[in-house]
């Protein structure tokens, strides 16, 4: 799991502070005392400090401007909407959700869409499942993708280093408006600049950009704006450390999400380690697996010419129980115990795994 707070430890990037350095305190008299006693006139003496003073700050403010020009506009923009990009988020509170709560989901990006003549990459919400579902474990992977779904599209403005989406009502839930273009990330954005213009990030009017800084993450220089008090960061090319739409800058008490995995490939080379079946999910959509829940059979039927060449049922830690490789349209589990299993079915085109309750 990423730690937010190593990003910025050791850090040898450029850091901008919209703080002043060098603060003027000026006397509210204007003469002092020295010698042989008598007033004497130190205006000038006040004025040569004001106007140093004055200057250092002067000096420091060109040198923040010229560090944020640096930082946001030779920066080589890195865009999000890109084809197989994946993100895999974890929620989770020790102090607020019990462990049975706790879950893990991801958004892949797979094929262009038009609309109102724009184009937009379509954004996929997946809801991942642990194939061991013990209550006091439920992250403990492999996972299974048990249902995916299109969340919605985003598209970026390249040359203004902003990033536009549209989340479907359909599909309820977040922050920000449905079925209307939004601004999702703003990659512009100097020090000091308020986030009220994202609906991301949770009370905008309140947050504000901190600082800036670039550092190699997710394989490439990234730009990384840090959210005043600590409340969060969003990754140029990558979005939010909570994931893709997920809130930003969520408070205290509420449960924490944290980007796990951000990468760009197929399910193979991003997710191979972490998900059971590693083949794409339109295979599942291929095939019925039914009924379910079931006593005694579970039949097979497929709505294509793929040959299918096994079939395997697994108990909930995994254990495989037993192999089908000749009847694999009619599976007969009359002599397992009832219990949630997973029948893996393995065909010529790749292999899929579906939940089955034995009643």
């Amino acid at each position: 799991m990423l730690n937010r707070t190593n990003y910025h430890k050791n850090n040898k990037s450029i850091k901008i502070s919209n703080s002043t350095p060098f603060p003027v305190t000026l006397s509210s008299s204007k003469w002092g005392r020295v010698g042989d006693g008598k007033k004497q006139p130190t205006m000038k003496k006040t004025t040569l400090r004001i106007s140093f003073l004055l200057s250092l700050l002067l000096f420091s403010v060109q040198l923040s401007a010229q560090n944020t020009s640096k930082t946001t506009t030779e920066h080589e923009y890195l865009p999000m909407a890109v084809e197989g990009a994946q993100w895999l988020t974890y929620v989770s509170d020790d102090d607020f959700l019990p462990p049975f709560m706790e879950y893990y989901f991801g958004y892949k990006i797979k094929g262009d869409t038009i609309i109102n003549e724009v184009t937009y990459k379509k954004v996929y919400y997946r809801k991942l499942e642990p194939v061991n579902s013990d209550l006091n474990n439920p992250v403990e992977g492999p996972f299974y993708i048990e249902e995916e779904f299109l969340f919605g599209v985003i598209r970026d403005d390249t040359f203004n280093k902003k990033v536009y989406a549209i989340r479907f009502c359909d599909i309820g839930g977040g922050e920000c408006v449905c079925d209307e273009e939004f601004l999702l990330y703003d990659f512009s954005m100097l020090v000091g600049g308020y986030y009220n213009s994202l609906c991301i990030v949770i009370d905008g009017t309140e947050f504000y950009l901190e600082e800036l800084t670039t550092e190699f993450l997710f394989g490439k220089d990234r730009l990384i704006q840090s959210i005043n008090g600590f409340w969060g960061y969003i990754y140029e090319g990558v979005g939010g450390d909570t994931g893709l739409f997920y809130p930003v800058g969520v408070p205290l008490g509420c449960p924490c999400a944290s980007l796990d995995l951000y990468c760009i490939g197929s399910d193979e080379e991003c997710l191979n380690d972490f998900l059971l079946a590693t083949d794409s999910y339109e295979l599942q959509n291929k095939f019925r697996v039914y009924p379910n829940p079931t006593e005694n059979i579970v039949m097979i039927e497929s709505n294509n010419d793929i040959a299918i060449l096994s079939v395997k049922i697994y108990n909930i830690v995994g254990n495989l129980l037993f192999v089908e490789q000749n009847n694999i349209n009619q599976i007969d589990i009359s002599n397992l115990n009832p219990s949630v299993l997973f029948v893996k079915i393995e065909t010529e085109k790749g292999s899929f795994l579906q939940k089955i309750i034995k009643i």
